[in-house]
C-alpha cells in the first residue's frame, strides 16, 4: 500500500491494518509536493520527517511490515537504509528510459563527431569503423521503420 499524502500518513495505522496489506511504500516525491516541499527523495524538513515517522510507527505496530521507498544514488540509498527502509527501488521506468536515451544520444554524438573527423582525415581506420557502425544503425532503423 503506497502512502503519499499527509492524510495518508495521518491514517497510516488504519490503512496498514487492512487485511492483506503486508508492506507499504512512502511516495516521497508526491508527499513532499503536497507538503509544499521540493519533490526530491528525502529531506530533513520537520513536516516531512513527521509524516515518514508516522508511517514507520504504523508499519511497526501492524506486524513490523517492511517500508519501501525510492533511492537513486549512493547518498540516498545510504540515507534510506539508515532510516530503516527494508525495500529500496534504485530506479524507475521513467528514469531507466531517460538514462538509456541519454546514453544513446551521447553515443550518436560521439559517432557523428568521429565520422566528421574521419572525413577530414581520409586515411583514418577508426573513422571507417565508425562510419560502418553509423551505416549499420541506419540500416537497422530502416528495417524497424518498414515493419
Amino acid at each position: 500500500m503506497q502512502i503519499e499524502s499527509k492524510k495518508g500518513c495521518e491514517n497510516a495505522h488504519e490503512i496498514l491494518a487492512v487485511p492483506g496489506v503486508d508492506a507499504t511504500m512512502i511516495g516521497a516525491g508526491d508527499l513532499r509536493m503536497e507538503l509544499g516541499l521540493p519533490p526530491v527523495q528525502d529531506g530533513p524538513e520537520p513536516a516531512y520527517q513527521s509524516c515518514v515517522q508516522q508511517v514507520f510507527k504504523a508499519a511497526k505496530d501492524n506486524g513490523d511490515m517492511p517500508v519501501f521507498g525510492f533511492a537513486f544514488g549512493p547518498a540516498f540509498i545510504e540515507s534510506k537504509v539508515k532510516q530503516g527502509y527494508r525495500g529500496i527501488m534504485v530506479t524507475s521506468d521513467v528514469t531507466a528510459l531517460v538514462y538509456k536515451q541519454m546514453a544513446d544520444l551521447k553515443l550518436a554524438r560521439e559517432m557523428i563527431q568521429q565520422k566528421e573527423d574521419g572525413l577530414n582525415n581520409t586515411g583514418n581506420d577508426k573513422a571507417k569503423e565508425v562510419v560502418g557502425k553509423i551505416n549499420a544503425l541506419s540500416l537497422n532503423d530502416a528495417v524497424i521503420e518498414s515493419k
